[in-house]
């Protein structure tokens, strides 16, 4: 028999209040492989890290959107970018907001690691009206 995707499986799932429901996701990129529990980006805000990564001419995030995106998307644990880095595990930094874009796009962990910007400076598509 032939299974096909569920709506569920497509879409990020919402509470009845509408908003994106936080969703447990692997750090892939690290030992052992944890878990966290990150609330996906929305259509919008990929295009608006998007532009201003394009804007500012850079292959990587600033660090104020780097702190944006973990503080606004890591649900758990509670940390913040500034912990990680005065713990010496920065190494989590990268692979939390690897694991958001990811989760967020549907693109694998390793693609997106490969070229954050690349996926997102490709998320052109997520412009065009249907």
């Amino acid at each position: 028999m032939t299974e096909f995707l569920t709506k569920d499986q497509l879409l990020h799932l919402r509470g009845e209040n509408g908003k994106i429901l936080p969703q447990t996701v692997e750090l892939e990129l690290i030992e052992g492989k944890p878990n966290v529990k990150l609330i996906p980006l929305t259509k919008g805000q990929i295009v608006e890290i998007s532009s201003k990564t394009k804007e500012n001419s850079s292959k990587e995030f600033s660090d104020d959107q780097t702190e944006e995106l973990i503080s606004k998307h890591l649900v758990e644990p509670q940390v913040t970018v500034q912990e990680l880095k005065e713990s010496g595990k920065v190494q989590y930094i990268g692979a939390i907001v690897t694991a958001l874009i990811s989760v967020s796009t549907g693109i694998p962990q390793v693609k997106v690691n490969e070229s954050k910007t690349k996926a997102l400076e490709n998320s052109d598509f997520l412009l065009e009206r249907k």
